[in-house]
């Protein structure tokens, strides 16, 4: 837990300040990151700049842009990148990843923004973020080679959770996420729900999405961050299918608990 920590200049500091602003709960998961910490840090917060370009935004136009130029400055990853927070990853091991591995993320993301229409079920909805998840996966598995490979279902429903989560925070992130199955089976219309996520009278859809998304097995394996990213998922499931709010704890025991064990791995 003493690990030494990546000096970061202001601009990279900002992005990470950012992502922790997002996931609160991650602020307890660095306490177990041990000495994947340095690295780690850098990773989530290259991540959630990349799905911020990739569901973050409603024109598919500005999102290929953003896509095609984070895909291309993370696969040339170096000491002197132009972009700080691409530097600073490269230097705390991100260059490892390589120019293959972001094009074929890069490819899935950008096929991700260029669909549209909702998907039928749930099972369609982690199907079609599948690719992306095994892009995803292959990219940790080349940042802790020692580690097992994360699971790519694990991966894909942490997707559709970021999204749900964004939307709940009253960003307007792309609006692909809500079965037209279970919106039936609600009476409800897809953009009433997108316009109005945290209204009360959605809480049976969201409990009957947090079902579905829980009624796949997914394995909490990778590196540190990612178990305790698929273990947090797990617990932000289970309260929304209860109707617990809020869904993600930034804090308390049961984060507490399941990072230390995600940690032990």
């Amino acid at each position: 837990m003493n690990a030494p920590r990546t000096p970061l200049d202001e601009e990279s500091r900002s992005h990470l300040d950012k992502w922790l602003a997002r996931e609160p709960e991650m602020e307890t998961a660095r306490l177990f990151l041990g000495a994947e910490r340095p690295l780690a840090e850098l990773w989530g917060t290259v991540l959630d700049e990349w799905l911020d370009a990739c569901f973050g935004l409603s024109d598919p136009g500005v999102a290929r842009i953003k896509l095609a130029w984070w895909g291309e400055a993370l696969g040339q990853a170096h000491a002197e990148s132009a972009h700080p927070l691409v530097r600073a990853f490269a230097l705390a091991g991100g260059a490892a990843v390589g120019v293959e591995a972001w094009a074929r993320a890069t490819q899935a993301a950008l096929e991700l923004a260029d669909s549209e229409g909702l998907p039928a079920d749930a099972a369609a909805l982690l199907a079609s973020r599948m690719e992306l998840a095994r892009a995803l996966a292959r990219i940790e598995a080349l940042l802790w080679p020692q580690a097992a490979q994360a699971d790519a279902a694990a991966l894909a429903r942490s997707l559709v959770l970021w999204q749900w989560r964004h939307h709940r925070a009253g960003d307007e992130p792309r609006p692909d996420w809500l079965p037209l199955q279970l919106l039936a089976r609600s009476g409800l219309r897809a953009q009433e729900v997108y316009a109005r996520p945290g209204e009360s009278s959605f809480a049976a859809l969201r409990s009957d999405l947090a079902a579905a998304l829980l009624g796949g097995a997914c394995a909490a394996a990778g590196a540190r961050l990612r178990r305790m990213r698929t273990r947090l998922d797990a617990l932000a499931l289970h309260r929304l299918r209860a109707g617990r709010d809020p869904a993600f704890p930034a804090s308390g025991l049961r984060v507490l608990w399941r990072c230390w064990r995600a940690a032990r791995g």
